[in-house]
């Protein structure tokens, strides 16, 4: 699937699950937020639609992905970068431990 059609399907499944998507210019941090008991998912409008694409597809909430139907290339596309960003977590955190034993 190309990017540009992946990135409309993910956006029609957040919206269709009721997150707001919030697209902004500036210096922050993207992915899942709740505001006042909205759910928002935030991203940067100048960033590539490819990298569009992995934060859209890593902030989505579990419960979207168990409770709306999903096109399967899109479902393994979000279940690909979920693992992804899993395994960068899992290799973050081995990392975190060998630099606390190197200082102790």
């Amino acid at each position: 699937m190309k990017a540009k059609s992946l990135n409309a399907e993910l956006i029609d499944l957040i919206k269709e699950s009721g997150i707001k998507l919030r697209r902004e210019i500036g210096k922050f941090r993207s992915g899942f937020a709740i505001a006042n008991n909205q759910e928002y998912i935030i991203i940067n409008k100048v960033a590539p639609v490819e990298t569009q694409n992995v934060l859209l597809a890593r902030s989505l909430p579990e419960r979207v992905l168990k409770s709306y139907y999903i096109k399967p290339a899109v479902r393994e596309f979000i279940e690909n970068e979920r693992e992804g960003m899993k395994e960068i977590q899992e290799y973050s955190i081995e990392i975190g431990n060998d630099e606390n034993e190197l200082l102790q």
